[in-house]
Formats: structure tokens, C-alpha cells, sequence
């Protein structure tokens, strides 16, 4: 993907939304680097960061919904395609069916569910090390910041908000993410390979992985990142044809993201403008 982007570039130094998010990363890394200490710097991660997620997450969606709007719905086309749910359907039912609903990697899992779970009661992006119901209701006490990005718990977290906190509900996000990945996946072979078939092609090459199968019930935060990967892929190839703003916005919202997503996903983003 060496220089996927590099169309984009001259489009993108136009853009004075980008010249202002270059500046409020700038200046974010004076004030985290040189102003603010390590302490300091983690009570305010742990405070806020649920709510900068949560603000990137309702830009991001309302941007997909703008997108949407936007884009001429045609139902012709869509009746063409109307096979490819039956294929995402049908593998998504072969990897459910070959896989049990637990945790896969024990010590990871745990700390991303404990995060979810601090997140839901107290809006802390840190897990649990100690909690207690000697007093009554259930309390945190002390909780610890996780290396880890804090997306794929803030999505469990609004599960928890929705339904109460449950253990299963990290393994029905993923179930759902699945089936997104596996649309992602058609509707990127089809853009880029300009056939029904390509995108049917790459939903049966993944569905034949048993790693996915594991992702799909299980509750680690790897089949998210994969999610974001794809999303990144397609809002750039929109951009990179339409060059408008709206496509922009999309665009920048998936990024900032997928760094949220996984520790090395911004790495992915250097190497693909490299």
C-alpha cells in the first residue's frame, strides 16, 4: 500500500481544516511534552478520555450519516448486489457456528473488559484493581490506566449502558463487528476490484480463517482495529476521487480512530502516505 495516498497530498495542503488540525497536534505535543507532568497528564487521560472518544465518535457518525445523504441511493444496483448479504450471511454463520463465546487471551481481555466496565460506572479509561460492595452498591476504589486504546472499551461500555454491565456483551460487539468487517470487505474488493466478485472473493478468504472465527466470539479489541483499517481504506478512496470537504471529514474522523483502535494502527497510517 506504499504511496496509496500520495495523490492526496496536493488536495489535502489546500484544506485549511487540515492546517488547523496540524496546528492542535502541535501544540498538544508542547503542552503534553513540555507543560504538563506524568502525573498530571494521566489523571487527565483517565478523566477525558471516554469523552474525547465519545465527541470523535458522534463526528465520525454524523459524518457517515452526511455522507450518506449525499450519496444517490439506487436500487437497482442494489437488487444487482443483493447476493452479497446472502454470502456475508452465510460465512458469518460457518465462523459463529465453529467457535464458543469466551475469553481468548486471558490477561488482555480481561484488562479491556475491567476498562469497559470502569468506564460504565464511573467514566474512569482505566481497569479496576480493587472494588468493593461491603458498603452497599458496588465501588471501584483503585483502578490503573491500561497501555492499551480505549475505543473497543468505550464500545463495550455504551453496550453496558444500554443493556446493564454484562461480560458477554464484549463478546456481542465483536459478533457485530464481524459482520461489519465482512461488508467492509465486499464493498472494498468491488471498489477495487471493479467486480461482485472480488468482494465475494475476499469475504470467503477471511472467512476461512480460524482466527476470525476467535475474534468474532471473543472479546479482544484486534477485529475492531480491522474494522477501522477497512473503513480508513474506503473513506480514502472516496476522498481521493471526490476530494470535497464532507469526504474529508470522513476521512480524518476514521484516522483519528483507528489511532484510538489499536497501539500500531498509526503506524499503518505513516506507512501508507510514505
Amino acid at each position: 500500500m506504499g504511496g496509496f495516498f500520495m495523490p492526496l497530498f496536493p488536495s489535502l495542503l489546500r484544506e485549511r481544516r487540515v492546517w488547523l488540525a496540524t496546528g492542535l497536534a502541535l501544540i498538544a505535543v508542547v503542552f503534553s511534552r513540555f507543560t504538563v507532568g506524568s502525573s498530571t497528564a494521566i489523571k487527565l487521560v483517565v478523566e477525558t478520555g471516554y469523552w474525547v472518544v465519545l465527541i470523535l465518535l458522534v463526528w465520525f457518525g454524523v459524518s457517515l450519516v452526511r455522507l450518506a445523504r449525499q450519496t444517490s441511493f439506487d436500487w437497482k444496483v442494489w437488487r444487482h448486489h443483493r447476493h452479497a448479504m446472502l454470502v456475508i450471511a452465510a460465512t458469518a454463520a460457518v465462523l459463529l457456528a465453529h467457535e464458543k463465546y469466551g475469553f481468548k487471551i486471558l490477561a488482555d481481555e480481561y484488562l479491556l473488559l475491567g476498562t469497559s466496565e470502569n468506564l460504565h460506572y464511573e467514566r474512569h479509561a482505566a481497569y479496576p484493581l480493587r472494588a468493593t460492595n461491603v458498603q452497599g452498591p458496588f465501588q471501584i476504589t483503585e483502578s490503573h490506566i491500561d497501555k492499551r486504546p480505549i475505543l473497543f472499551p468505550v464500545l463495550v461500555s455504551l453496550a453496558h449502558d444500554l443493556t446493564g454491565y454484562r461480560p458477554e456483551n464484549a463478546f456481542y460487539v465483536n459478533t457485530l463487528l464481524g459482520f461489519t468487517f465482512l461488508a467492509l470487505l465486499w464493498a472494498l474488493g468491488l471498489k477495487v476490484g471493479r467486480s461482485a466478485w472480488a468482494g465475494g472473493l475476499l469475504v470467503l478468504l477471511f472467512g476461512g480463517l480460524p482466527l476470525f472465527a476467535q475474534q468474532m466470539k471473543g472479546g479482544g479489541f484486534d477485529l475492531l482495529n480491522l474494522v477501522m483499517l477497512a473503513t480508513v481504506l474506503l473513506l480514502g478512496i472516496r476522498y481521493a476521487e471526490r476530494g470535497d470537504g464532507l469526504s474529508l471529514s470522513a476521512f480524518v474522523g476514521a484516522a483519528l480512530l483507528l489511532a484510538y483502535a489499536r497501539y500500531e494502527s498509526i503506524l499503518m497510517l505513516y506507512r501508507w502516505w510514505a
